[in-house]
């Protein structure tokens, strides 16, 4: 899927408030306060929820109890990945991790128009791994927490290294990228680097938020042929059906995991739970709109 809008704008807008937030960060004292971490927080519900909430007009498509079904099998995957966490934690990060890079490499690759699903893994991955090595201790923490102080242990193992991988594997749609989509690209290395700076939530909520699901929204707009406001309308019932599931899994969860990791297991159960099926049937989409 090539670019059919003109991003230059918007994406100038996010960098200029992004560096805007990064300089707070040389104020004394303001690094560590959590208001200022969380401060992009409401973006999760939009775009960041919104934008994989309106996939059943992706696949749905008017058919009899079409809808019924995708919800039905939506729902499968979702309980499928939570299982998964909850029997096999690290094997469940790994399916998180492997499937978001995927994911965040083909949105990129489809927006610049040079899509390569084995170039979009890497470029994804590459992504995750500035996000997480340039906050090797907080990263470290949060998987200790979650008892899966192995896989911390192991990024420790390899951190330089894996950073000089990562920044190789970013470079990579430099190598096919037109003219007319550098600025896109640049623009986006620039965010990357000034989340280095960030406390580690902040610079994947800038990511997520105000990078992928942003495009994710637009990429919606240009599958389904829906306006904003159309999108926004068919979105809302699956964004709170979302925040419902989050809710169950703060009420249950915790019964089958230590209290000390309630918190980061569950966000991330929620999130690798909720974007696993938002994946396949972007992707689907994606070549169902090629062809």
């Amino acid at each position: 899927m090539s670019e059919t809008h003109n991003t230059a704008k918007l994406d100038l807008s996010i960098l200029f408030l992004m560096a805007c937030y990064t300089l707070l960060v040389f104020i004394p004292g303001l690094y560590d306060n959590l208001w200022y971490q969380f401060l992009l927080a409401p973006a999760l519900l939009f775009p960041g929820l919104s934008h994989g909430a309106a996939d059943h007009h992706l696949d749905w498509q008017g058919k009899p109890r079409g809808l019924s079904l995708f919800i039905l099998r939506y729902i499968a995957i979702m309980l499928l990945v939570a299982g998964i966490w909850l029997l096999f934690p690290i094997l469940g990060l790994f399916i998180f991790l492997l499937f978001s890079a995927w994911h965040f490499g083909e949105t990129d690759l489809r927006e610049w128009g040079i899509y390569n699903p084995i170039q979009a893994f890497l470029f994804g991955l590459g992504i995750l791994g500035l996000l997480l090595l340039t906050h090797l201790p907080e990263t470290v923490g949060i998987l200790t927490a979650m008892e899966i102080a192995e896989f911390g242990e192991w990024l420790t193992v390899v951190h330089k290294p894996g950073i000089l991988f990562s920044v190789a594997c970013c470079l990579i749609p430099a190598v096919r990228l037109p003219v007319l989509k550098w600025g896109s690209y640049f623009i986006l290395l620039l965010m990357l680097a000034l989340g280095v700076l960030l406390p580690l939530f902040s610079a994947f909520l800038w990511y997520f938020c105000a990078w992928h699901s942003i495009r994710g929204w637009m990429h919606l707009r240009i599958l389904t042929g829906y306006s904003n406001q159309l999108l926004l309308r068919v979105a809302y019932p699956f964004t709170l059906g979302a925040l419902v599931f989050f809710a169950v899994l703060l009420l249950f969860y915790p019964y089958f995991i230590a209290a000390e990791t309630k918190s980061y297991t569950i966000f991330f159960v929620f999130i690798a739970a909720l974007s696993t099926p938002h994946i396949f049937t972007m992707h689907n989409s994606y070549r169902k709109n090629i062809n």
